[in-house]
């Protein structure tokens, strides 16, 4: 066979083993964070209405990579300042940790109160993944309010709530008014004794709501009001007087020889809005 043919088939082999020989894959880098995975103080990650609270968040995070390394977490969290129409933001960037560990940073308390949203991003060796809000998902949200709502008062036309004493209301349709001086309150919790809550919303934040009752049993029972800044904390209210105390929130039953006769509370509580800095 000619030498020349001889080498025109080496050559021909050795282009098929290196066709055939697969390459290494491309490092890829992390994950993009799933909102599922996200939580704010505990609550899931909500991309529409903002989770409500009391005090600087705790934020977590669990992060993956595709490749199985090692990743850290990079935290922000954005607001806008009162008076301002730019954006603030703080960031934070933790240390690396296992492939499908959970991250978390507790927001300081330099960030205001009011409306603020966060994301998260994945870091490995190769660089920084998409943040948490990449591919039109949406920031998580929250709003904090530290000021609970005034306690509120309680009036009604066809009870007397002045006393101490308990009232004789069973059977009787009365109506209830539920006020508080907090003008943002946004809602009015109330309910009888160890039953399940009610709540009653106002028209405008601020305002009283009117409520016609028949009390079941035997009861004292505590109204409170909650405001939305952060709406789904409440402020307990202030117990109504009886022979020996009462927890706040709960309830006593109140004496009689001869029927049942109904505790009508004194007082409820109420809730406020959410700060004008959303951003």
């Amino acid at each position: 066979m000619p030498r020349t043919t001889v080498r025109v088939l080496i050559t021909a082999l050795a282009a098929g083993l290196l066709a055939a020989t697969p390459l290494p894959a491309a490092a890829q880098v992390p994950d993009r964070p799933s909102p599922s995975r996200l939580t704010t103080e505990g609550r899931p990650c909500d991309l529409a209405t903002p989770a409500q609270v009391r005090v600087s968040p705790t934020l977590r995070a669990t992060l993956t990579d595709p490749d199985g390394d090692p990743v850290s977490a990079q935290f922000e969290v954005s607001w806008l300042p009162e008076g301002s129409g730019t954006p603030s933001r703080l960031r934070l960037e933790t240390s690396a940790e296992p492939s499908g560990a959970a991250f978390s940073w507790k927001v300081p308390d330099t960030v205001p109160e009011g409306a603020a949203n966060w994301r998260v991003r994945a870091k490995d060796a190769e660089g920084y993944g998409p943040w948490s809000d990449s591919a039109q998902q949406g920031r998580c949200l929250y709003a904090k309010d530290v000021h609970p709502p005034a306690a509120p008062q309680v009036t009604s036309p066809d009870l007397p709530l002045d006393g101490a004493d308990p009232v004789d209301a069973l059977g009787r349709y009365a109506s209830f008014t539920f006020a508080s001086s907090s003008p943002d309150v946004t809602a009015y919790t109330y309910r009888y004794g160890y039953g399940k809550p009610v709540t009653l919303r106002p028209e405008e934040p601020g305002q009283p709501v009117t409520v016609r009752l028949t009390p079941p049993s035997r009861a004292r029972w505590p109204s409170r009001s909650r405001r939305s800044t952060p709406p789904g904390t409440t402020a307990l209210p202030p117990t109504t007087r009886s022979a020996s105390p009462v927890p706040p929130g709960r309830s006593r039953a109140g004496s009689s020889t001869t029927r049942p006769a109904p505790r009508v509370p004194r007082r409820p509580q109420a809730a406020r809005t959410p700060g004008p800095n959303a951003a």
